[in-house]
């Protein structure tokens, strides 16, 4: 379990508030955690993001697509979605179709960071960003704080630029889903309780 003192190292590190770093936690875990009640981490998998790392690899998603429309789709698409151990399900009928593709298309733990951040978070391959990510919080915690260092998206934290921080961390799609001032409300929640 990630611990006060964990923020406070990784806040220190970042140049950030404590308050910000557990508002980014709020908001993309909803305080559930960076693990399911049976040890797996929480994921969130992508099937438009499948479908491109896919084509990275040079395979064809299309074909395979019409076989599995709730793992590959061209567009974002939140219907697919299954929360909790259903996005395991996703991702295991994601993983036979190619092992690596997968665990890139699934947002990860605490911090929901992209599998496809892998090499920004310091990791070697996709697989062992994925093995790190099932550690520990702690571990989780780590790899996000690595990411926000070489992204340079922890400036838009420590500012508390949250549009930007939003944009970046979230991508285009954040002002439909409110990101932005979810991330202000849940800071202000976090600084009050300080």
């Amino acid at each position: 379990m990630v611990t006060e003192k964990d923020f406070q190292e990784c806040a220190e590190a970042l140049g950030v508030e404590v308050a910000a770093l557990k508002a980014v936690v709020e908001v993309e875990c909803s305080s559930k955690g960076g693990f399911l009640v049976d040890g797996r981490p929480r994921i969130l998998f992508e099937g438009h993001i499948f479908w491109r790392r896919l084509a990275l690899r040079g395979i064809d998603p299309e074909p395979l697509a019409a076989e599995h429309p709730d793992i590959i789709y061209p567009r974002w698409e939140r219907s697919h979605y299954r929360g909790g151990a259903g996005e395991w399900e996703r991702f295991g009928c994601a993983s036979a179709i190619c092992h690596g593709a997968a665990i890139e298309s699934a947002s990860w733990g605490l911090f929901q960071i992209m599998g496809f951040h892998w090499k920004t978070c310091g990791c070697s391959s996709p697989e062992d960003f994925a093995e790190r990510m099932g550690r520990s919080e702690g571990e989780q915690m780590k790899l996000a704080m690595r990411f926000l260092q070489k992204t340079g998206i922890a400036e838009w934290l420590k500012t508390k630029d949250w549009s930007t921080f939003a944009l970046r961390y979230n991508g285009s799609g954040y002002k439909a889903n409110h990101y932005d001032t979810r991330l202000q409300r849940a800071y202000e929640k976090f600084k009050i309780e300080k």
